[in-house]
C-alpha cells in the first residue's frame, strides 16, 4: 500500500508534457486577446452611444470632443483588429487596410471625406417625397399670403438657432421664386458643413 502511494505521488509530480504546456500557454494567450477584443468592442459601443446623445441637439460640444472621441475610437478599433488577427492566426489582414482608409487623425482626412460625402449628396437627385414636401409647404405659404412670394433659403441644420448657431453663415439665397426653390435647395448641399465644428 505504501509503495502504491509513492508511485501515485511520483506520477502526480511528473512535469507536464511539452505539448500540453504549449497548448495551455496558447489557450491563456488567446483568452487574454479575446478579453482585450471584447473590452475594446464595449468601449466603442459606449463612444457611439455618447455621440448619438450629443447629436440630439441638447449638448454643446466642440472640435476637441470630436478629436478625442475619434482618437479613442481609432485606438479601440485598431486593438480589436490586432487581437482578432492574433486569435485567428492573421486571417483578417485586410482589416488593417480598412482602418487606414478611415483614419481621421488629421484635418486633411476629414476634409477629403467631407468632399466625398458632399459629392455623393450633390450628384444625388432630391427625393421625390422631399421635393413634394418643400413645394407643398411653399404652396401653403402662398395660399396664406394670397400670392406667390419670393423666399430665402439658407444653410442650416437641426439644432440651429440654439446655444450655438451658424445658420446661413456659408450660403444664403434671397428672393428665390417658386420655380427655383428645388434647384437652390440642391445648391445648399455644396456648403462645407463639416467646417461648422472647427469654428467652436
Amino acid at each position: 500500500m505504501l509503495e502504491y502511494l509513492k508511485k501515485l505521488i511520483r506520477r502526480r509530480e511528473k512535469p507536464p508534457s511539452p505539448l500540453r504546456a504549449d497548448l495551455k500557454a496558447r489557450f491563456k494567450l488567446k483568452y487574454a486577446h479575446s478579453k482585450e477584443l471584447i473590452a475594446s468592442n464595449d468601449e466603442i459601443l459606449v463612444l457611439i452611444t455618447d455621440l448619438q446623445e450629443k447629436l440630439t441637439g441638447n449638448y454643446v460640444f466642440g472640435m476637441a470632443y470630436i478629436r478625442s472621441t475619434a482618437t479613442r475610437a481609432a485606438f479601440h478599433a485598431f486593438r480589436m483588429v490586432k487581437n482578432l488577427n492574433l486569435i485567428s492566426g492573421d486571417k483578417y489582414p485586410g482589416l488593417y487596410d480598412s482602418l487606414e482608409k478611415i483614419n481621421l487623425r488629421g484635418p486633411q482626412s476629414v476634409e477629403q471625406i467631407s468632399e466625398e460625402i458632399q459629392g455623393l449628396i450633390i450628384t444625388a437627385p432630391v427625393p421625390a417625397k422631399l421635393e413634394e414636401a418643400i413645394l407643398n409647404a411653399y404652396q401653403e405659404l402662398a395660399d396664406r399670403l394670397g400670392r406667390e412670394p419670393r423666399v430665402s433659403l439658407r444653410s442650416s441644420a437641426i439644432g440651429e438657432d440654439s446655444e450655438l448657431s451658424y445658420a446661413g453663415q456659408y450660403l444664403s439665397a434671397l428672393n428665390v421664386p417658386r420655380e427655383k426653390i428645388i434647384q437652390t435647395y440642391e445648391a445648399l448641399a455644396k456648403v462645407p458643413i463639416l467646417s461648422f465644428p472647427q469654428r467652436f
